[in-house]
């Protein structure tokens, strides 16, 4: 439970849990890393039934095959070490996960993972301002439905960058690489920071859950620190500091 303090304490940040399914929108920049993560959280926190969720499932959507939609590939592959008992990663470079193969995943995940949160993570069409900026929200989002494409919804929280304001598949081909990789790797910097949140007791451990969904595991005592305990800290960190607002003990 130190872990959640610490990590409240040293947030600049009131924490509140969020129930909005508004999305919340960031810059990349490196002073935005801790408003993502304390969003994200306070975001997953909101989640109907979240005490009793055991872990989050991140799937990265996208495909290498296109720079404009690469994000998810790209940051799996990076996210991809920071797996414990209670964070799982899809969608990498060598396994990517899209359009032709998400149903797939989906199942399995589902099949494997029920009671998990599902984080998704995808690149998206947005409004010339946007252009550069990350989402987060709260629900599903649709794969492929900025160009047109009728594909399964997926997720219980959202995140995405906005790679381009135009709707055309062609120009996902010809978005700069850099935009991505400014998204990549502020999003891998501010997933990291909730890492110390979700530490499981077997951190050291060597299962990993592979890309073939072959992991065959049990989660429901692996840590001492569950989403419930999470989420009521949270709650009532934010109802202390109310507290103290309206002079309360």
């Amino acid at each position: 439970m130190d872990n959640i303090k610490n990590y409240i304490l040293n947030s600049k940040a009131i924490f509140e849990i969020n129930k909005s399914s508004v999305p919340y929108y960031f810059s990349t920049s490196d002073s935005y890393v801790d408003d993502f993560s304390n969003c994200l959280l306070h975001t997953i926190m909101g989640i109907k039934g979240i005490k009793k969720k055991k872990g989050i499932v991140i799937v990265c959507i996208g495909t290498d095959k296109s720079t404009g939609d690469c994000l998810g590939p790209l940051l799996g592959y990076k996210l991809k070490e920071m797996e414990n008992d209670r964070i799982k990663v899809f969608g990498t470079l060598k396994y990517p996960i899209h359009a032709l193969n998400l149903d797939d995943y989906l199942a399995k995940i589902k099949n494997q993972f029920h009671d998990w949160v599902i984080l998704a993570v995808d690149a998206s069409v947005g409004i010339p301002d946007h252009v550069g900026l990350v989402t987060i929200s709260k629900g599903s989002l649709a794969p492929g439905s900025g160009v047109g494409k009728n594909i399964t919804s997926v997720g219980d929280v959202s995140i995405t960058g906005i790679v381009t304001s135009d709707r055309s598949p062609e120009r996902l081909l010809v978005v700069r690489l850099s935009l991505v990789m400014d998204m990549v790797e502020f999003l891998y910097t501010s997933l990291q920071k909730l890492k110390q949140i979700f530490k499981s007791d077997n951190e050291s451990s060597n299962n990993s859950c592979e890309d073939t969904l072959s992991y065959e595991g049990s989660f429901q005592n692996s840590c001492k620190c569950s989403l419930a305990a999470i989420h009521d800290e949270i709650l009532n960190n934010h109802i202390q500091v109310k507290k103290k607002e309206y002079g309360g003990k």
